[in-house]
């Protein structure tokens, strides 16, 4: 019997180790890609998927990586795979309808953008790209219905298209704007949000009425960063704890909640750190049609209570994006 136990523990031992192994891997991969290193990412890819055969996020990022280099057989392999393993992944159906259409191959690649634009119904870039493909099928009115759609949902790469293509492009087109709909607790006593912007990235900070920055209960934070519309939710997750853990080594990661069969995928998760000057943080990172918005509420507290974690758990399930 004991040496049984003993069998078994060193099984799952060797598991852990694996699981550790492999997630080093991708995040290597993830920093080789910063550096513009595609060919020693897809080495590192590969490795990971070697341990882990079922690694979606692998697979997702070595078929981008082979889209960068061109080869856009592997690179549909590789989309393969992640829809094989999660049928309503829309960025691959997306990643996958452009390397098929690089091959011309346009029927193919049209009915891979169908699916996207069922899946996200405001993702401009479906549009774009679906404008594109009518337009290389001769299908001139379908083409420039796409084209105005995805010009209103913020797409401008496809505006001096439209205007040599379409008829009715002097027709002034509006453009909508996405933002997240979140009920902060009215009786949190929260102040009229500070709103910063940088380029495409803006933030909106929250206080509690006769709070400071140095002195606080809890805070909030939104932060919208336009252009971004492929993250990886759980990707973008770990790079916030691997930028904490770099000041605070003693952080602690614990993920609450996620749904990525959605539009709009999210994540919700605590970064919890002894330091009162980093403190303790329930986040949900959201990836909208055409912007990744980032939710973070901060205790000053080593540890998330467990309550609060609850209640924002819940207030942060409801948020969604709405184009105005």
């Amino acid at each position: 019997m004991k040496k049984l136990i003993l069998i078994l523990l060193c099984i799952l031992a060797s598991q852990s180790i694996f699981a550790q192994k492999e997630k080093e891997l991708f995040k290597k991969a993830q920093e080789k890609l910063a550096n513009d290193d595609v060919r020693g990412a897809i080495k590192l890819l590969d490795n990971a998927i070697k341990i882990k055969v079922d690694y979606l996020d692998a697979y997702y990022n070595r078929g981008t990586a082979k889209l960068a280099l061109l080869d856009f057989p592997g690179a549909i392999l590789d989309f393969d795979n992640v829809i094989k393993l999660n049928p309503n992944y829309a960025s691959a159906y997306y990643n996958r309808s452009v390397a098929k259409a690089k091959m011309k191959n346009f029927d193919a690649a049209l009915e891979d953008v169908e699916k996207v634009v069922d899946m996200r119904p405001n993702y401009a870039k479906a549009y774009a790209l679906r404008g594109q493909l009518k337009k290389n099928t001769k299908d001139k009115g379908g083409a420039c219905e796409d084209f105005r759609t995805a010009i209103e949902l913020g797409d401008k790469s496809v505006e001096s298209v439209y205007r040599v293509l379409c008829s009715d492009s002097k027709t002034k087109v509006v453009v909508k704007k996405e933002d997240l709909i979140i009920t902060w607790p009215d009786t949190m006593n929260w102040k009229t949000p500070i709103e910063e912007v940088y380029g495409l990235q803006s933030t909106q900070a929250y206080w509690r009425k006769d709070e400071t920055a140095e002195k606080f209960s809890m805070k909030g934070e939104i932060r919208k960063i336009k252009g971004t519309t492929n993250a990886l939710v759980g990707t973008e997750m770990q790079q916030i704890y691997d930028n904490i853990k770099a000041t605070c080594p003693a952080a602690r990661l614990t993920q609450l909640d996620q749904e990525d069969k959605t539009e709009t995928p999210w994540i919700i998760f605590t970064i919890e750190c002894p330091d009162a000057k980093i403190g303790s943080s329930i986040y949900c990172i959201l990836q909208g049609n055409s912007a990744l918005f980032t939710i973070k509420l901060t205790t000053p507290h080593p540890a998330m209570e467990e309550d609060l974690s609850k209640n924002w758990s819940d207030v942060f399930r409801e948020v969604k994006t709405e184009f105005k």
